[in-house]
This record gives C-alpha cells, structure tokens and sequence, in this order.
C-alpha cells in the first residue's frame, strides 16, 4: 500500500529566435494518467481470503512484504530551454505528469462463501479503496510541488545552468514529499486504523 515516487526528469534545450513569455504555476498544466489493476482472489473464508492476499497482493517496496493493496505514482517533468534576446535563457512549456497505478483484489464468491464474509466483503474493498486514495493525493500533492518549484524558476546566465536549476529544484521538491507515504502508512497502520479489516 505504499506509494513510490520515482521521478525522471527531462529537459529538452531548443532555441527561440523570438521572446515568450515565462511559465507561471497557473499556466503549467499537470496531467494525471490513472490506471486500475485488480488481481483475483479465492476462497470460501476470511482465512482464506487473507491468504490468497498475502500471497498474491502487490509487494511493497520498502518493506519487501505483500499487501492487500498498493498505489504507485511515477512523477515526470519536462520543459523547453528558450535563449532571449538579453542573452539570458528561459524555461518555457513546462509540463508535469503523473502516473498513478491502483492495485487492489478482487474476490469471485463461490457457492460455499461465508455468508457474513460476503457481507463484510464491499466495506472492506471501500476502505482498502479508501486508504489507497490517500497515496494517490500524496503523488498529487507532490505533482503540484514540483509545478510551483518549476515556476519560480528564474531565467539563467545560460540553458546548461538553467537546466541544472531546474532539475534540482524539481527533485527537491518531490523528495521532499516522498516521505509522506511511509508516514501515512505508518499512522493509519497500512488502513487497518481506517477499517481495512476483513472481518
């Protein structure tokens, strides 16, 4: 249930003959590519169903151990280096993307299912859900840091300076961030605190 952020930041240097104006936090656009991955689970009993999950449910990647569910976001920036007629050089067309992946069971009821089990199965998926929803704003969060860091950026004595800073910034400010996930993990006890509970 713990969220990754690993990030790839790319800055393409182009030239522009002719001035544009500075990327501004509310002009950056920040695209968030969502994706839902469900892996199947049997068996007739809690025991069952908790063994299914621990054996089959996403690997967390800082504790090396499976869960019931994970949420993984990748966080992405990219921008063009344009040179001005002051001779100083200016990010232009900045860009921020996320890509958020969701992974979480899905139980197929046999005839013999527990009838309690099958009644207690939604609100369990809803705070599984719910718990991941919480990683899945920290990668926003983080997105929009790194939007912010990327607009205060000022223009540079050179593209290979200015590239450098903003690179550095970004990173700053998602790390800064990546600690989140382990926090909200460690508080909500990977959302058993939040009712992830299966009976």
């Amino acid at each position: 249930m713990l969220a990754l952020a690993l990030a790839l930041p790319a800055g393409d240097p182009t030239a522009a003959a002719a001035p544009a104006e500075a990327a501004s936090a509310e002009t950056i656009p920040v695209a968030i590519d969502e994706k839902l991955v469900k892996y199947l689970i049997e068996g007739d009993t809690a025991s069952e169903l908790q063994s299914q999950m621990k054996k089959l449910g996403p690997i967390d990647q800082h504790e090396g151990k499976r869960f019931a569910g994970s949420t993984n976001w990748d966080l992405r920036w990219n921008y063009l280096m344009a040179p001005q007629p002051d001779g100083r050089c200016q990010l232009q067309q900045v860009a921020i993307t996320l890509q958020v992946t969701m992974t979480l069971p899905e139980w197929q009821p046999k005839h013999r299912a527990d009838q309690l089990l099958k009644s207690h199965w939604p609100a369990f998926l809803a705070a599984l859900t719910n718990h991941e929803m919480g990683h899945r704003a920290n990668g926003v969060r983080a997105a929009f840091a790194v939007r912010d860091a990327l607009a205060a950026v000022v223009p540079a004595e050179s593209c290979q300076q200015l590239g450098d800073t903003a690179n550095a910034v970004a990173k700053a400010a998602m790390e800064s961030r990546q600690g989140a996930d382990v926090e909200y993990d460690r508080q909500t006890e990977h959302g058993v605190r939040q009712g992830v509970r299966l009976l």
